[in-house]
C-alpha cells in the first residue's frame, strides 16, 4: 500500500499506541478493524466513534486514501482533526495527531524499542495484522 507521501510504501508497524501501517516519513494509517480491536481500551468506544465520523461533515484533504484511493475527508473530533476515508472507513494520522488520538482515548502506548524491532522482522510481522 502506497503511503500518501507518494515515496515509499506503507509497512506493517507497531507505532505510537497501535498496531497498523507505518512509513518512515511519519503518517500510518490505520484501517477500521484495527481501531475497532481499541474498542474498550482506555475510554475508545468503537461504536461512538464510528458514528462521529459517519455524520460529521468534513473538507476534502489533499491526500488520496492509500486504500482505496478515495479522497480523505478532514473531520474535527474536539482538538484533534482526523483525516478519515469515508469509503473504507480508514484514518490517517501524522505523528502529532496519532500521539494527540492516543492521548485523547487515553490508550495504553505499546511503543518500545524491543517490540519495533521485532515487528520489523517478516514473520512476526505477520503475527500483528
Amino acid at each position: 500500500m502506497r503511503c500518501v507521501c507518494k515515496e515509499c510504501d506503507f509497512q506493517v508497524w507497531k507505532g505510537y499506541g497501535e498496531i497498523g501501517f507505518g512509513c518512515k516519513c511519519g503518517y500510518s494509517w490505520l484501517p477500521e478493524k484495527y481501531y475497532a480491536a481499541l474498542d474498550g481500551k482506555g475510554t475508545f468506544n468503537f461504536t461512538a466513534f464510528l458514528t462521529h465520523l459517519n455524520t460529521t461533515k468534513g473538507t476534502g484533504s489533499k491526500h488520496a486514501c492509500p486504500q482505496c484511493s478515495n479522497t480523505l475527508v478532514d473531520k474535527n473530533l474536539n482538538e484533534l482533526t482526523l483525516t478519515h476515508c469515508e469509503n473504507c472507513k480508514g484514518v490517517l494520522f501524522n505523528r502529532k495527531q496519532s500521539q494527540t488520538f492516543f492521548e485523547y482515548y487515553k490508550l495504553p502506548n505499546y511503543d518500545n524499542r524491543a517490540l519495533h524491532m521485532l515487528s520489523d522482522l517478516p514473520f512476526i510481522a505477520l503475527l500483528f495484522s
